[in-house]
């Protein structure tokens, strides 16, 4: 079973090469050629040493005509001086001219080949990424990400170029052993009796190294994590004094990655003495019985010469053979940690989704019966959630941490897919549009502001891709941002920095609303969208979030009086649970739990 899935690996890998067929073809091609002049170059050796040893046997100055063959053929070659030796190094040098030139033409076809593989798989891998499921990234650790993308993308380069040797090898293989067939079947016999000892030994250590490598890949994941984890957090590893703490940690993580490397160390340090002991065993064998051969009468000098400069050659490529072994090994673990992600399901989407016209929807929500857990979770996060959001209206959902409120806001534009009951939108269920489409008609502004480290423009255009600059401007100015943007050195083109921290948080906050501006959707969820500002940055930014939410359909998980104070309607959650719904003024008359989270949180107002 192990074998099969080796099997179905190496061959997917090479799929790759396949959509580039025409570049391996001149490579193949090429390496043909360049295998045809070694065997050139050997056999024209073997006809210069017969020479010498005839001209050696006449010893004489005078005018000399014989004739030799070349090894193994009837084909008769003129001897009528020392000018012939020259003819024949002349055809010997061409075969290496010719034969370099065909080198640089199978190195750029080849090695184009797997750069053009490497620039598909990397963009095939962040596309892939891109689509996969919200729930995905829940479980899944961002540096182990990084690390597939980075690491073992690298690592399948090595694969690829090993890959590229490892069929020059293979053809010269073939090639060399058909020639030394042909000058000599029984010699070549004994020259490859070792060959499947020598195969036998190349799979053990292969699948041992393959085993190896793939622990170590995820044991590179979990250092990338932790690393990426512990440096984005520093602040609160210093604030607690856990510096020797988080040192121990990593300190066990990269032991057990030298744990494995060593044991990585291990079978490479054996394999090759291994291999090098099979073939100097084999070649020991061939001089052998060429000498016995020669003593004997029944080879001549220039079929010896002949046949071990071929050996030579062939020994050199199966010795290759082995060590990229190790090398391809090594990095078919980590391809085979690229297909599993490749292989993950994309995000649903509706195979015949609906067609709409966006200006057509003017955004009504509701949820009907709206049951909701996470993957990763047995316990409902949402129990029978049914309420009604018109046109134009705002509604504030209010709760303890934990009662479901962020969750709401995530389920409309399908980043989880509903499974019982359902969110519908101008009466239509949200799992039915095409993910596209649906999201086009929300604008979210979350909590935490995403800002990328591109500059002010550019991040604001991601709300909308052929956005001028003028309606760039304009967004900036509804968001109240375009003052401090043009206070900047930079202007618009300002870069903000990872994930913008060159700017405070309100700055963050209200380029996120210039981006939902520009997006014009028909509904707006904001999910706590000012709870991490100070006053007066809250205060700039609540303006811009009004204006904003007016005329549209508005979502709001609220933190702030007067924004709950302003809704069409308050929804309160507890544990998933909707308990109440109403005014301000209403639910506060019930005194239930409203009136409790008023008191606890607003009392101050």
């Amino acid at each position: 079973m192990k074998f099969l899935e080796s099997f179905k690996h190496h061959i997917r890998l090479y799929k790759y090469f396949f959509k580039f067929k025409t570049r391996i073809i001149i490579g193949i091609i090429a390496t043909l050629v360049m295998g045809l002049m070694d065997t050139v170059l050997a056999t024209g050796t073997g006809v210069l040493m017969n020479i010498m040893t005839e001209l050696g046997k006449v010893a004489t100055n005078q005018n000399i005509s014989f004739y030799v063959k070349i090894p193994r053929t009837n084909i008769p070659i003129h001897v009528t001086g020392f000018e012939t030796i020259i003819y024949v190094a002349l055809v010997v040098f061409a075969s290496v001219l010719i034969k370099v030139c065909f080198v640089y033409l199978r190195e750029y076809m080849m090695n184009s080949a797997a750069q053009k593989v490497l620039l598909y798989l990397r963009n095939e891998i962040f596309t892939k990424i891109l689509r996969l499921p919200m729930n995905f990234f829940d479980r899944e650790r961002t540096g182990n990400l990084m690390s597939r993308i980075t690491n073992d993308v690298n690592n399948v380069e090595i694969a690829l170029n090993s890959g590229i040797l490892t069929t020059q090898n293979f053809i010269y293989s073939v090639i060399f052993t058909i020639a030394l067939f042909a000058t000599s079947w029984k010699l070549t016999l004994l020259t490859i009796i070792l060959f499947p000892i020598l195969g036998a030994v190349l799979k053990y250590f292969g699948d041992r190294i393959r085993n190896v490598s793939k622990k170590l890949s995820i044991n590179i994941a979990d250092i990338s994590s932790f690393l990426q984890e512990n440096i984005s957090s520093i602040k609160v590893i210093k604030s607690f004094g856990r510096e020797d703490f988080r040192e121990k940690q990593f300190y066990e993580k990269t032991r057990t990655n030298y744990s494995f490397s060593m044991k990585n160390v291990r079978a490479v340090a054996l394999l090759k003495p291994i291999n090098e002991v099979l073939s100097n065993l084999s070649m020991i064998i061939v001089i052998f019985f060429c000498a016995h051969e020669f003593v004997t009468g029944h080879m001549k000098i220039d079929t010896i010469t002949t046949f071990i400069i071929l050996v030579t050659m062939l020994y050199k490529p199966l010795k290759e053979l082995g060590n990229q072994t190790t090398i391809f090994q090594k990095a078919l673990a980590s391809a085979m940690r690229i297909f599993e992600i490749l292989d993950l399901e994309n995000e649903d989407n509706p195979e015949k989704p609906i067609k709409i016209e966006l200006n057509n929807i003017k955004g009504t929500i509701e949820f009907r019966n709206v049951n909701f857990k996470y993957d990763t979770s047995t316990d409902y996060i949402l129990k029978d959630i049914n309420f009604k959001v018109e046109q134009g209206r705002t509604v504030a959902l209010v709760g303890a941490s934990g009662s479901g409120k962020t969750t709401i806001v995530n389920l409309i534009p399908r980043f989880y897919v509903v499974k019982e009951g359902e969110i519908l939108i101008d009466g239509i269920n949200v799992n039915n549009f095409d993910k596209n489409d649906l999201r086009r008609l929300v604008g979210l502004v979350p909590q935490e502001t995403v800002l990328f480290a591109e500059t002010i423009k550019e991040n604001i255009r991601l709300g909308k891709l052929d956005a001028t600059d003028e309606e760039i401007f304009e967004a900036a100015k509804f968001a109240n941002a375009y003052d401090f943007i043009m206070d900047l050195p930079d202007k618009f083109d300002t870069y903000v920095g990872e994930r913008g921290m060159q700017l405070s948080g309100g700055q963050r906050q209200r380029i996120a609303i210039a981006r939902a501006i520009l997006s014009n959707p028909k509904i707006l969820l904001l999910d706590e969208a000012t709870s991490a500002l100070d006053n007066e940055s809250e205060l700039i930014v609540q303006d811009a979030l009004d204006r904003l939410m007016k005329t549209r359909t508005s979502l709001v998980v609220a933190h702030r009086l007067s924004t709950i104070q302003n809704a069409d309607l308050i929804i309160v959650l507890d544990k998933g649970e909707i308990v109440e719904t109403g005014k301000h003024d209403e639910l506060l008359k019930k005194e239930g739990f409203y009136y409790k989270y008023y008191n606890m949180q607003f009392r101050k107002h």
